[in-house]
């Protein structure tokens, strides 16, 4: 069985225990907090409703341990790996997370370079208009003769927009799964050091600003604390530690990122092959920490490393072992890994109240909902219905390809006012592979060396 909760901010706890082996949910209560008291009466209607399950998967939360220790203290005990790891990334990358953003914060590049924006697409939008076409072929070829007829104060305002925009889309390189596992701040420095080199690259040999490098000199003087501040610089070195320590620990566990999947999305494999391979990982992994802690005991990584060594050794029982014989003495099976069947389903359950509430915020909804709510994903279940209403559920399905043509209609209606608006840079521009040399190339020749003109 797995036991997890969900909630939103100032929201209470909805709480659920599912069955592995069926994706039912068995139980289903609304809390203002996990409490041992809730926690310790659900767990006993749901023995007294269905029987005592052969094990019990859940996350690293002392209260559910409590209750689990009062209602079934001789029930196999897992903690899940994905919770295990998110509370070893919280310990490495909390601080110097925290303390790489207030100084960024400090320094106002979001704010700076936010206005630096707005200030460039009121001059592009009172100036000549240039489409789209014309930069894309920019970057393509940008020693072409005809790119020397356009206009030479909007060309500069334009490539130092998709500066800004490249800068501002460091999102890209987020995978959507959230503090310690995506790092924003961190991916943000990393492109404004990026930045800063390539326009300092541009500036190098120029023996007195002009008129066409200015842009190019506001920009440098906005990301140079990235670069020249040692503060900051030492700040960013700090949670680059920890975060290589957390990644190389994801690895060891197995649980890596996906392409296009993130890692509470996945369904991993689930057989103890691959449990042996990670008892083995990880056993090398703790071995390569131990001597870094052994050789440089008082350095930043020997620090990084004690912390991860200290929760192997606290938790490595109930990490593995997770093949359980049932009752009848024959049956072995064997545990998931994860708590990712109830992350799934408060996915799926949120994206669908996000849908029919439209809004992002749930507090509100969760606080007004039953908490039987969830316990309507059983419907998706064809054995429940086959048993439940002898399969005579209607599809809720249809209701969604009869909005399909709407939906399309909106969409391209949408797709045509964002075409018309010539400020805005196109993803596939910024987000080109060979980006920052292409752009080196059109800035040398439109911004930084006047001989061409």
């Amino acid at each position: 069985m797995h036991l997890d909760g969900t909630c939103e901010p100032q929201s209470p706890v909805i709480f659920v225990g599912m069955d592995k082996s069926t994706n039912l949910v068995l139980l289903s209560a609304k809390m203002p907090t996990e409490n041992v008291a809730q926690i310790t009466r659900l767990l006993r209607e749901c023995v007294q409703m269905f029987g005592e399950p052969v094990s019990v998967v859940r996350d690293m939360s002392r209260n559910i341990h409590l209750a689990l220790q009062a209602v079934l203290p001789n029930t196999p005990d897992f903690i899940c790996h994905y919770h295990f790891l998110l509370d070893v990334g919280e310990h490495l990358c909390k601080r110097p997370y925290a303390e790489l953003a207030r100084l960024l914060k400090k320094h106002k590049l979001k704010a700076s370079l936010t206005a630096f924006r707005k200030d460039l697409v009121k001059r592009i939008n009172a100036g000549s208009h240039i489409p789209h076409a014309a930069m894309q072929e920019l970057l393509d070829n940008p020693s072409d003769p005809e790119h020397f007829k356009l206009d030479r104060t909007q060309m500069r305002r334009f490539i130092a927009l998709m500066l800004t925009c490249w800068l501002n889309d460091y999102v890209s390189e987020l995978r959507g799964e959230y503090f310690p596992f995506d790092l924003p701040w961190l991916q943000f420095y990393k492109r404004c050091v990026k930045m800063y080199r390539l326009v300092d690259r541009l500036l190098r040999f120029e023996v007195q600003p002009s008129e066409d490098t200015q842009l190019l000199h506001t920009l440098r003087r906005i990301l140079a604390p990235t670069c020249c501040d040692k503060e900051t610089v030492a700040a960013a070195r700090r949670l680059e530690q920890a975060a290589t320590i957390f990644r190389q620990l994801r690895k060891a566990l197995r649980l890596t990122t996906r392409e296009g999947t993130s890692l509470v999305r996945q369904h991993l494999p689930a057989h103890n092959d691959e449990d042996h391979d990670v008892v083995r990982s990880l056993s090398q992994f703790r071995d390569r920490l131990q001597r870094i802690m052994d050789e440089s005991p008082k350095s930043e990584r020997a620090k990084y490393a004690r912390v991860v060594v200290q929760h192997l050794d606290k938790y490595r029982d109930k990490l593995f072992v997770r093949e359980v014989t049932l009752p009848d003495g024959k049956t072995t099976v064997y545990i998931p890994r994860t708590n990712n069947a109830p992350e799934h389903l408060f996915g799926k359950t949120k994206q669908g109240w996000r849908r029919r509430t439209g809004t992002k915020r749930l507090s509100r909804h969760i606080q007004g909902a039953p908490a039987e709510e969830l316990l309507v994903a059983n419907l998706d279940n064809k054995a429940y219905v086959d048993i439940v209403y002898d399969g005579q559920l209607s599809n809720m399905a249809q209701k969604f390809a009869e909005s399909y043509d709407a939906a399309t209609q909106i969409r391209e209606a949408r797709e045509r006012q964002r075409e018309q608006d010539q400020t805005r840079v196109r993803k596939t521009l910024i987000r080109d592979a060979d980006f920052l040399r292409k752009i080196f190339e059109a800035a040398t020749l439109h911004l930084a060396n006047k001989a061409t003109t």
